[in-house]
């Protein structure tokens, strides 16, 4: 998954997404992707949900989302 998610590049083969290597090029998928790992580390005591309630108003969250998606 961290593979897939561009945190780690391939030890071997390719991993393309629409056609890109994502090794090489991996702004397009990060674009559209969202990862939060299981143990993020910096913030131990927040559930995902807090954790990405908390991060929202760094300015990553689209206003045109509904308020649960924000």
């Amino acid at each position: 998954m961290r593979m897939l998610a561009t945190i780690t590049k391939p030890t071997e083969g390719k991993i393309t997404w629409r056609g890109v290597d994502i090794a090489t090029r991996p702004d397009p998928l990060r674009d559209v992707l969202g990862y939060l790992p299981q143990d993020f580390g910096v913030y131990p005591n927040l559930s995902a949900v807090e954790f990405l309630e908390y991060m929202a108003p760094s300015g990553t969250a689209s206003e045109n989302r509904p308020p649960a998606y924000r």
